[in-house]
């Protein structure tokens, strides 16, 4: 599980999370709870990695 990384960027606000998982539904949701920013669910083509990471670095 990346949650307690997650945690543990919390305290570095410039640094921006996208988790990444084979479910969705509750790991979404623990993710996103836990300082994930972004969460993507496998599998996930080239353009959503691309969008997800383009809306993280604005």
């Amino acid at each position: 599980s990346g949650a307690p990384v997650a945690r543990k960027l919390i305290c570095h606000p410039e640094t921006r999370v996208i988790m990444i998982s084979g479910t969705d539904g509750a790991a979404k949701d623990v993710a996103l709870e836990n300082g994930a920013d972004a969460f993507l669910v496998k599998p996930f083509t080239k353009v959503h990695l691309y969008e997800s990471v383009k809306n993280q670095l604005q």
